[in-house]
């Protein structure tokens, strides 16, 4: 997709992704690997994406200072969770989407988007499964959607 078609958010991804890998790459030249760990992640990220931008039949990819993570609406609520699947690095972002959940097109696990729970056959949460990271979303003073700091 071209960033003109785009409305220039691949452009604004690939600026925010370009610019955390060039900072990155700054910290371990000025603190050594080790100094990674004292680099400050932001606490919030603006997407550059506005609702109507998204698909409700299918989740947005976003690369963020956090890493790779998609949007989903689910009725009029925007969500945020990553876009690979914990199980095996599968695109969730490529998933189907229904009633609150994203199904692992690999796999087919299927994982709560609020709570990031791995759900079973009849939707209960099932215990002992790594949880999706998950986004808190927000809007700025012109509606753009803007991402809070991942909670595991």
């Amino acid at each position: 997709m071209s960033a003109a078609r785009d409305g220039g958010t691949f452009t604004t991804s690939v600026f925010w992704a370009t610019a955390g890998l060039w900072h990155a790459a700054r910290a371990v030249e000025s603190h050594g690997a080790r100094g990674l760990d004292s680099v400050a992640m932001p606490a919030s990220f603006p997407t550059g994406l506005v609702r109507a931008d998204l698909d409700p039949r299918r989740p947005r990819f976003v690369e963020t200072p956090w890493g790779a993570m998609a949007l989903y609406l689910d009725g009029d609520e925007v969500l945020c969770a990553q876009a690979f699947c914990p199980h095996l690095e599968g695109p969730l972002f490529e998933g189907s989407v229904g009633s609150g959940a994203v199904t692992c097109p690999w796999h087919c696990w299927r994982y709560d988007l609020r709570s990031g729970a791995r759900l079973g056959p009849l939707g209960v949460p099932l215990p002992g499964f790594e949880k999706l990271k998950r986004c808190a979303v927000s809007t700025d003073a012109q509606g753009r959607i803007v991402l809070a700091e991942p909670t595991p």
